[in-house]
Order: C-alpha cells, then sequence, then structure tokens
C-alpha cells in the first residue's frame, strides 16, 4: 500500500497583492491518495493497481483532454511485458480557488468518466497508440448555469517513429 499526501496552506489570500479584503485562511489538498497493487499478473511484473484519492491525472500524451488533480478513483495497469498500459478512472470535479489556483473542498458537480490503452510498436517498432474515451457530465449547478452537458470524446493519438518519419498525432471525435 503506497499513500501520498501533498496539503498547502493558503494564509489571508497573500497571493493575490490586488485584493484589498483580507482573505480568509484556508487549507488546500493537492494530493491525497492511497494506492494498492491488486495483482502481479506475469513473471515480467505487469501489474493491476488501484489509486483512491485526489491525484494527477493525465488522459493523453500532451493532455489535450483532462490534465488535472482531482478527487477520484482509478485502476489500472499494463500487460505483455509493459507493451500495454490502461486506466479506467472517475473524477469528481472540485473547484478551485481563482487566485491561487489551489483546489478547494467545494464540488463543482462535474463528473469525468475515463478509459485509455497504450500500445507500444504498434504497427511498427517505435510508434505508440492510445486509444482514449472520455466522458463528461457536467450539470452546471456550481457556476449558476440550469443546463447539463453530457460530451463523449473518443480518440486516437500516436507518438513515435514510422521508419525515418517522427509521428506525433491526435484526432478527437466530441459526441
Amino acid at each position: 500500500v503506497t499513500t501520498v499526501a501533498n496539503f498547502n496552506f493558503l494564509a489571508n489570500n497573500t497571493l493575490n497583492p490586488f485584493d484589498s479584503k483580507r482573505g480568509i485562511a484556508r487549507l488546500a489538498v493537492e494530493e491525497a491518495f492511497v494506492e494498492r497493487r491488486i495483482a502481479v499478473v506475469s513473471p515480467n511484473f505487469d501489474f493491476l493497481s488501484i489509486r483512491v484519492g485526489m491525484q494527477n491525472f493525465n488522459s493523453d500524451f500532451r493532455g489535450f483532454l483532462f490534465q488535472d488533480n482531482q478527487l477520484g478513483a482509478r485502476l489500472f495497469g499494463n500487460m505483455n511485458s509493459n507493451r500495454d498500459e490502461f486506466n479506467i478512472a472517475y473524477f469528481s470535479m472540485r473547484q478551485r480557488d481563482i487566485t491561487s489556483q489551489l483546489h478547494s473542498f467545494d464540488n463543482r458537480h462535474q463528473n469525468v468518466f475515463l478509459v485509455n490503452w497504450f500500445r507500444q510498436d504498434f504497427g511498427t517498432k517505435g510508434y505508440t497508440a492510445l486509444f482514449n474515451f472520455v466522458f463528461n457530465n457536467d450539470n452546471g449547478r456550481f457556476t449558476g448555469d440550469q443546463h447539463t452537458l453530457n460530451v463523449a470524446y473518443l480518440g486516437f493519438h500516436g507518438d513515435g517513429k514510422w521508419g525515418k518519419l517522427n509521428v506525433d498525432h491526435a484526432f478527437y471525435w466530441a459526441l
């Protein structure tokens, strides 16, 4: 079992010198999670693990769709001598302080569900493919918007070499 905690304390809104009002001191949690390896599934140390709590996650090579520290649960691992990697994750989004960008404990009423799969040497040696599915359910209540937004994203990314060519691409289809 692995445990990580990263707490920050913001005293009197000192990060905003233009605010004449005295701010409220508060504690922010940027990272606080528990991780447990569920199984080692091969002699090459392919594994299956779970992580629960406030955690960093990047859904793709460049962080186009989701890259944040948020409260959630993530099942992840690898197979085939680390040639295949996968993530299944759910995040309940927390609000950020407008000045410091530190997280508050306020729920944004937005949920993100992600599934992705990386495959090394996909099609040719040296090229890694990523297939990505992300579903964003935003109830809009935190911003005062009464509309619900449900968007599913299907993505295909690639990074590496095809012969002498360096290849880096991303394609998303929003539904």
